[in-house]
């Protein structure tokens, strides 16, 4: 485990040690999900890759099962509607969200409730379909993709055809004809999956039709974003969004003080 992942404070003369919220800690997913068919709700199983460890107690081996559930489930949409969104904005492709709640050790300890989720802004490691996964910033699992790069090609290309004045109206199809053939993923303004039967041919005359004036706005319209699948078997770095409080067995009345705690947490008490 990375140094300075697991946050554990000793609280000795509470009985308790805590695990810091934001602690991460590396979990392979168990269940496989798709944007297809997955609903809000569905359970979902993870298992912990490393052991959890305090004051030389293994309080949660290495295969404990890490249970939740899908918590949000974006659909495909437009690249226009993607642009215009603060929610998942600029990715036009289909995004799950999980939380879990239960630490379930393998080494017959109580089950642990827990406040977790993926870590906004990591990678998504392991067998994939088409396109590398990652953690979004705002916690969504999704394609990997980066559209302020394009959209700031897009920008470039326009300032360039505007600049040859009545002469617009050409260069600006070809220079973005041109780039939606060398990248068709610009011309989409997406990353280009299997569904979409894709040509350099049709990037060139997407492309060209991007170019035109206020032609972003038919192509953000008629291009549309992709579902995704996790396979079982990625791995995610989780990170805890509250504190975890476990007993802490050198201590007297450790035990009753930790359950009274987690309970609260696992209600929401503060």
């Amino acid at each position: 485990m990375s140094p300075g992942s697991m946050n554990l404070i000793p609280e000795l003369g509470r009985g308790v040690s805590v695990l810091k919220a934001g602690s991460v800690f590396p979990v392979t997913l168990v269940t496989p999900l798709s944007s297809r068919t997955i609903k809000v709700g569905q359970p979902i199983t993870g298992m912990l890759i490393e052991d959890i460890t305090l004051s030389g107690k293994n309080i949660a081996p290495k295969g404990s099962r890490i249970v939740g559930w899908v918590s949000n489930v974006q659909n495909p949409r437009n690249v226009l509607k993607s642009k215009v969104t603060s929610k998942n904005w600029l990715n036009a492709n289909g995004a799950i969200e999980i939380h879990f709640n239960s630490l379930e050790p393998s080494n017959g300890s109580p089950r642990l409730p827990i406040d977790a989720r993926p870590a906004p802004g990591t990678p998504v490691r392991g067998p994939q379909d088409e396109h590398e996964l990652c953690v979004h910033k705002d916690g969504a699992i999704s394609v990997k993709w980066s559209g302020v790069k394009y959209g700031a090609e897009g920008v470039a290309i326009s300032a360039v055809s505007w600049a040859t004045g009545p002469f617009k109206f050409i260069t600006g199809p070809i220079l973005s004809g041109t780039a939606g053939v060398i990248q068709p993923q610009y011309a989409f303004d997406k990353p280009v999956l299997k569904e979409d039967a894709l040509t350099r041919a049709k990037g060139g005359v997407v492309g060209a039709v991007k170019g035109l004036p206020g032609g972003f706005i038919v192509t953000g319209i008629a291009n549309k974003g992709g579902y995704i699948s996790i396979p079982s078997g990625v791995q995610l770095e989780v990170q805890l969004q509250s504190d975890l409080v476990i007993a802490n067995p050198l201590a007297p009345g450790g035990a009753s003080k930790a359950s009274t705690a987690l309970a609260s947490k696992a209600r929401g008490v503060q």
